[in-house]
């Protein structure tokens, strides 16, 4: 469990999926985790006008290893 983010699963998809982040304290929606086909691999898409610091920014990078390693265990 995190501290400052939950991830919420917003769209399934045959090799990836779409997740939305949002901000446990103020339950707003801070960006979106998709895959990033250019780079392949998943990336984070921050909404307009936020800001973060480091354990944010930690949770969220935590997030994105996890999900490569998924990917990596299905493929």
């Amino acid at each position: 469990m995190t501290t400052y983010l939950t991830f919420y699963l917003e769209e399934r998809k045959p090799k990836t999926n779409v997740y939305i982040v949002i901000n446990r304290l103020m339950g707003c929606n801070i960006g979106v985790v998709k895959w990033h086909r250019p780079w392949r691999q998943y990336c984070f898409f921050p909404s307009k006008s936020t800001v973060f610091h480091k354990a944010c920014l930690a949770e969220i990078a935590e997030f994105l290893r996890k999900r490569m390693e998924e990917r990596k265990k299905g493929n």
